[in-house]
């Protein structure tokens, strides 16, 4: 597939996507997360998008979070930061212990256990790498 027809892929799968997040029923709506289910349905066909633009897509992701955590993440540092960050590096060790204890003992691939890890700790960037 060349950049055109992967550039359309793209267009037409986040163009559906933002059309069917606008159906409500009983209130209910998709919105963005449609995107990811028309993704999801041409993927299970077979199309492909580009690595380039899934780089440049996770890249967008990445920025738009940052940007819009980024003033309350500073200001958020106080008396309890080394608390915080304690916990925080807790939850991740725990998390790997856990993977790495499910690959030993349920002998699943690797690729598996960091997706399992990587999957629970909701983890986009390293989803995709």
């Amino acid at each position: 597939m060349n950049d055109y027809s992967a550039f359309l892929v793209l267009i037409v799968i986040v163009s559906a996507g933002l059309l069917l997040g606008r159906i409500k029923i009983k209130g209910i709506s998709l919105d963005l997360s449609a995107v990811l289910f028309v993704a999801l349905l041409f993927g299970h066909w077979g199309l492909h998008v580009s690595a380039i633009f899934q780089t440049m897509g996770l890249c967008l992701f990445i920025y738009a979070v940052g940007v819009q955590a980024g003033p309350g993440f500073f200001d958020s540092f106080g008396k309890q930061t080394l608390k915080h960050i304690l916990l925080a590096v807790l939850l991740v060790v725990v998390a790997a212990l856990t993977a790495w204890v499910c690959f030993l003992i349920y002998d699943i691939d690797m690729s598996m256990a960091v997706g399992l890890l990587t999957g629970a700790l909701t983890s986009t960037p390293g989803l995709a790498a």
